[in-house]
């Protein structure tokens, strides 16, 4: 939808609200947390999360605010689209 979705890592996002990621719609941001002490993250749950938030971007831009909000169908669809990305082979 022409949206540019800014991506940033931060160290306090667990500690302050117990979430790894969170999709800020309003400002086009999604926060991931980021590997720090006390929370270690790895590459594949990092991109699980990211997939997750991103879910909920495409929700709420397809209008789908019901499913949105419906944190166990979000996860289903970010676990799926995460195993797409890091598995997909494509050739022509």
């Amino acid at each position: 939808m022409g949206q540019t979705i800014e991506v940033e890592y931060t160290s306090t996002l667990a500690h302050e609200r117990e979430y790894t990621g969170l999709a800020r719609i309003r400002f086009n941001k999604i926060l991931l947390q980021s590997n720090c002490e006390g929370v270690e993250r790895s590459e594949t749950l990092q991109g699980q999360t990211f997939c997750h938030e991103l879910i909920h971007f495409i929700l709420h831009y397809a209008g789908e605010d019901q499913i949105n909000g419906a944190e166990d169908r979000v996860h289903v669809l970010a676990g799926l689209l995460h195993q797409a990305l890091t598995t997909m082979e494509y050739t022509e």
